[in-house]
């Protein structure tokens, strides 16, 4: 019974070799297709004889897509018809079409998808080869008649038609026109022009709206099969040219909605051309399929094929600006890339806060984009594929300038002495074209003045460029009262509305200056009720001064204001160094602290203004009474006691005090003593000399607090992991001949254990070798004209690199022209071990066939830092 049914199987494949298959009128025939995209969808029309009798008699209009079981007779014509255009919108389906023995032309629609249809409008009495489009209740049809085109057009969904207009140009024959229409309701003209004295033939494009056109492809050669097919961002062009029954296939790409076409493309393709579709973003050819496609008739409804374009791969772009790690100043930049594509295309650049692109946005520069850091990367776009992304270049914007603050001046002599505070520590700051160097965001810098008014410009300039400039003025008088501040100093930190000491000494040159004259006080330029007085004897300034409540943490401005009896003002600046907030204690969540030291405990404390006073510590512990001092470093509060602790656990609480006098809240926790290291139990033992390139090391700790292993192998740490229970088992890696390796085991406290052990690992290490093992290519020299052969017969044409490789590698091959330049490439990725090939077509990467001549290559393999490259060079001869 099987062997009856592979008889009966072997006869059907045969009965469908033999081209009865595709005699069926519900099968397409190249002359007399039509494909239309709605939405994602294919949808084909074709017209087929009324009877095998009168096979000119085109008298149906079949119709097909995915979602019909069978083809449909659309439409039955009245009379026989020659020639025919379909118009898809939305649910109407207009078509116009002129008949046999030019007859005229005429135009029907259907408004529910095929069921009902109008009654034919005569369009005209003569002309051949109709098109159309439909935009809401305008219809445009277009006809060629004695060598012009004529059109007409309606505006109310074709109830009344324009009288017909003539497109001539002089001396040209035209003919074939085909219409479409863009995303944008833009319509697009091409057809053919044959120049009658010398028979130039040219498919010529022009945008509707303008009526210029112009050529797009010109040849002595017949040019058949032309039309465009838009897209979101492009308009390609295509026809073939034929010679002899011979096919080249070409395409033009334009990207500026027809303004401009780019160079005329060749591809390796010389079948039957129907026409050209988008299958989601990438380009499609839509063919007659021929009896050779035997194994795809089966299921095949149209007697059409589909067939992905196989185009050139698109190099990515090299961004050269902004360079990685750039900081700029403002974001009206252009981002400059170098591009490795002959014919015209986009850059689509994408710019992201988000590393990982999840919430990148497509800017169209310049864009006024924020303060921060942002991720760039940018592909190509061709019209007709894509290149993948560039390399992601990683670039800050930075538009706020430092800001300068706190600006003090001091004069003394001659000399004056500014001080202030810059907020971007890594500015460049500069006072009076001097470059001066900053101290923690602070700067200090001695300046020589002359009598009089002196103009002080400070300048500070961040890395993205942005600039501050500053001018202060500072007066120097030889007769004023000149001031030297004692107290306080820039050390000093002072709480909001404390009472502080101010003194200062008092050089009057003209001694003038009464006992107890009075001396003004400025804070951050406020003047404040009380006063300095002045000590004739000692020549001083001293006062008791209240601090204003609200004076926030960090450094403020003050200034004294002293004059003496003829008037003579003179002042001195000086800082405030303000800190309302008490320490803190970094980690409240932790409430256990470890120590292996009995008279020893650290608890990590910060304080980020005056710092904290080892003698403001309050502490006391539950249960004992315990005698010490205390130290901060760091970010870390030494606690020591002067009697040693025993091993144990401890409740204690503590509350600290800065040196400013603020006091931080209670905390309560529990601090351990822990001075007993662990003990380790080796489980497992190492031979002396083993053949193994990885041994298992085994061991029971006894410990109350665990907290981590480390393992070393000739003082390399090979290996950290946290110790959770009683015992491990960890499996470490052996390097040949001597293995030194150390385990430490670590507690909570800091207290260590560890155990050694040696073995000698009689083991060689795997060498790299070559990663090729053999590659050859062939046939060589080639022809891109030749089919393949053998094994190799379904790679099409051209010749096929054969190879092997020892291990798993990156495969990459190119081929250069005698100049150097790259014209193909291939990549492979993570590529498995053993036998491998692939073939080139004699297509370079501009979809051009290679020309006669010799071409280099190099062959790489790369894999976990090892490249080995193979050379050879091929032959072409078409």
């Amino acid at each position: 019974m099987i062997y009856k049914k592979f008889i009966l199987f072997v006869i059907a494949f045969i009965y469908m070799l033999s081209g009865v298959g595709l005699a069926s009128d519900t099968l397409a025939t190249q002359e007399s297709v039509k494909i239309r995209q709605n939405t994602n969808q294919l949808e084909y029309f074709w017209l087929a004889a009324s009877s095998a009798e009168a096979p000119a008699s085109l008298d149906k209009l079949y119709h097909y897509k995915d979602s019909f079981l069978e083809p449909v007779v659309f439409y039955t014509f009245d009379a026989p018809v020659s020639a025919y255009d379909v118009n898809l919108d939305t649910n109407k389906y207009s078509f116009i079409y002129s008949l046999n023995e030019d007859k005229g032309i005429e135009l029907i629609w259907s408004n529910d998808f095929g069921k009902t249809f109008s009654y034919p409008i005569s369009i005209s009495n003569t002309g051949t080869n109709p098109t159309l489009v439909v935009s809401e209740k305008s219809i445009l049809v277009l006809w060629e008649d004695k060598g012009i085109l004529q059109y007409k057009i309606s505006e109310n969904n074709g109830l009344s038609f324009s009288k017909a207009e003539s497109l001539i140009i002089t001396g040209e024959s035209l003919s074939t026109p085909n219409l479409i229409i863009d995303k944008d309701n833009n319509i697009h003209l091409c057809f053919l022009a044959e120049e009658n004295d010398t028979g130039l033939n040219k498919i010529m494009y022009t945008a509707w709206a303008t009526f210029e056109p112009r050529s797009i492809f010109t040849s002595f050669d017949k040019l058949i099969n032309a039309g465009l097919v838009p897209s979101d961002n492009a308009m390609v062009a295509f026809c073939q040219k034929e010679y002899l029954g011979r096919r080249q296939t070409y395409l033009s790409v334009s990207l500026d909605s027809g303004q401009s076409f780019g160079k005329e493309n060749q591809l390796d393709y010389q079948k039957e051309l129907l026409g050209l579709v988008w299958l989601n973003t990438e380009l499609a050819i839509v063919r007659k399929l021929l009896a050779e496609d035997s194994f795809l008739h089966f299921n095949n409804k149209t007697g059409l094929l589909v067939e992905k374009l196989n185009l050139p791969k698109l190099d990515p772009p090299v961004i050269t600006f902004p360079q990685a790690g750039a900081m700029m100043n403002n974001s009206s930049f252009e981002v400059e890339y170098d591009a490795f594509i002959p014919q015209p295309f986009v850059c689509l650049v994408e710019i992201s806060s988000d590393e990982t692109f999840n919430n990148s946005l497509v800017y169209s520069l310049p864009y006024d984009l924020k303060d921060g850091e942002y991720y760039l990367r940018a592909k190509i776009d061709s019209g007709i594929n894509k290149s993948q992304y560039s390399d992601i270049i990683k670039f800050s914007i930075d538009t706020t300038a430092p800001v300068i603050s706190s600006i003090e001046s001091n004069v003394l002599s001659k000399i004056a002495t500014i001080k202030g505070i810059i907020d971007d520590p890594a500015a460049v700051l500069t006072i009076n074209n001097s470059p001066i160097s900053l101290e923690a965001k602070a700067f200090i810098a001695a300046i020589s003045i002359e009598a009089g008014e002196n103009l002080v410009e400070i300048v500070a300039a961040d890395e993205a460029g942005n600039t501050t400039i500053l001018t202060c003025e500072v007066l120097f008088n030889e007769e004023v009262p000149e001031i030297v501040l004692l107290e306080p100093t820039e050390t000093d930190w002072f709480k909001p509305d404390s009472v502080i000491v101010i003194q200062a000494e008092v050089v009057d040159l003209q001694s003038d200056i009464d006992e107890e004259s009075e001396a003004l006080v400025y804070i951050d330029n406020v003047l404040l009720k009380e006063t300095l007085s002045y000590d004739t004897e000692d020549n001083s300034l001293f006062g008791l001064i209240t601090l204003p409540p609200n004076l926030t943490d960090g450094r403020h401005s003050g200034k004294i204001v002293f004059s003496d009896k003829q008037g003579n003002r003179g002042q001195a600046s000086f800082s405030l160094n303000i800190d309302a907030t008490p320490p803190l204690i970094i980690d409240e969540g932790r409430n256990v602290y470890y120590s292996n030291s009995q008279d020893t405990m650290i608890v990590p404390v910060t304080d980020a203004g005056a710092g904290v006073d080892p003698n403001g510590i309050r502490i006391s512990i539950l249960g004992i009474s315990v005698e010490g001092y205390a130290t901060h470093e760091a970010n870390t509060l030494i606690l020591t006691s002067e009697t040693a602790l025993l091993e144990g656990t401890y409740e204690a609480e503590i509350s600290i005090r800065d040196k400013a006098g603020n006091f931080s809240q209670t905390w309560a926790f529990s601090f351990v003593i822990d001075v007993t290291p662990p003990q380790i139990i080796i489980e497992s033992s190492l031979e002396a000399r083993t053949n193994k390139n990885s041994t298992l090391i085994q061991m029971d700790i006894i410990e109350d607090y665990p907290h981590e292993v480390k393992i070393y192998n000739n003082r390399e740490e090979i290996g950290c992991f946290s110790l959770t229970g009683s015992s491990f088992s960890k499996y470490i890696n052996l390097v040949p001949g001597n293995n030194e390796i150390e385990v430490v085991v670590y507690d909570k406290a800091g207290n260590i254990a560890a155990a050694t052990f040696s073995t000698f690992a009689d083991i060689t290490v795997q060498k790299s070798g070559l990663l090729i093992e053999n590659c050859s290519h062939g046939p060589n020299p080639f022809s891109p004209q030749n089919n393949l052969a053998g094994a190799f017969s379904t790679e099409g044409k051209g010749m096929v690199f054969s190879y092997a490789l020892a291990k798993p590698a990156d495969v990459k091959i190119l081929i250069y022209d005698i100049t150097g330049t790259i014209i193909w490439r291939y990549e492979s990725a993570a590529q498995p071990a053993g036998a491998a090939a692939t073939a080139w077509n004699g297509v370079n990467i501009f979809g051009q066939t290679a020309s006669n001549g010799i071409y280099p290559y190099i062959f790489s393999a790369s894999s976990g830092g090892l490249r080995e490259i193979k050379k050879g060079k091929i032959i072409v001869i078409r």
